[in-house]
C-alpha cells in the first residue's frame, strides 16, 4: 500500500472532485490527457463524487482521517480501520 501525498486537499481532506456531463467531443481529449500525459485516473467515492488520483488498481480512503491509499490489492488493509472504497469511472463508448 502506499500513501498518496502532494496532492491538494480540499475540505473534507478529500482530493478535488470532478463532474462533467459535456458529451461536446471533448471527453475524449480529456480522457486522453489524463491517461497518457498526466498518468491519472478518474475515481468515484461511494458518494459519487470523481476524484483524479494516480492510476493505480485500487483505492481506499480511512473514513475518520481522509487518507487515500492505492493498492495493487482488491481488499482494505486489514489495520482495524474502517475505509471505503474507491471505484474506477467508467465511461460508455
Amino acid at each position: 500500500m502506499t500513501e498518496i501525498t502532494g496532492v491538494q486537499v480540499g475540505s473534507r481532506g478529500d482530493t478535488p472532485s470532478y463532474r462533467t456531463n459535456s458529451n461536446d467531443g471533448t471527453r475524449a481529449v480529456e480522457d486522453w490527457d489524463r491517461a497518457a500525459v498526466r498518468g491519472t485516473s478518474l475515481y468515484n467515492d461511494e458518494d459519487g463524487e470523481q476524484h483524479e488520483l494516480p492510476t493505480r488498481d485500487y483505492y481506499f480512503r480511512d473514513r475518520s482521517s481522509g487518507q487515500i491509499i492505492s493498492s495493487s490489492q482488491p481488499n482494505p488493509p486489514n489495520d482495524g480501520r474502517d475505509y471505503e472504497h474507491f471505484q474506477p469511472v467508467r465511461r460508455p463508448q
